[in-house]
Formats: structure tokens, C-alpha cells, sequence
């Protein structure tokens, strides 16, 4: 088991990989990547996704 010390410098290093956030810009176009919850697929269906870039 990790003591105090250690755990304190797990957080300091996950600290320093994050990545800045993105800067969205009104009207670009983005390539979405993410998936759902547990690597689920983020459209029901051909029809879902059309829905979903039309808006």
C-alpha cells in the first residue's frame, strides 16, 4: 500500500499530463473521436448521426 508521500507525487505527475483544453471555435468544423461509455458507439443509427450533424 502507498503511503502519503507517494500518493501525493502520483497526483503532482498526473498534474503535469494534462493536456490544455482545446479552443472551440463558433461554426468550425471538428472531427469527433470520442466515444461512449465504455467504448460504446455514440449513434443508434445511420439516421442518429445525420440528426446529430445536421444540428
Amino acid at each position: 500500500m502507498s503511503n502519503r508521500y507517494e500518493v501525493n507525487q502520483m497526483i503532482e505527475r498526473q498534474k503535469l499530463m494534462v493536456r490544455k483544453n482545446r479552443v472551440w471555435y463558433p461554426g468550425a468544423m471538428y472531427h469527433i473521436t470520442a466515444r461512449g461509455k465504455v467504448k460504446c458507439t455514440i449513434f443508434y443509427d445511420e439516421k442518429d448521426r445525420l440528426t446529430y450533424f445536421e444540428n
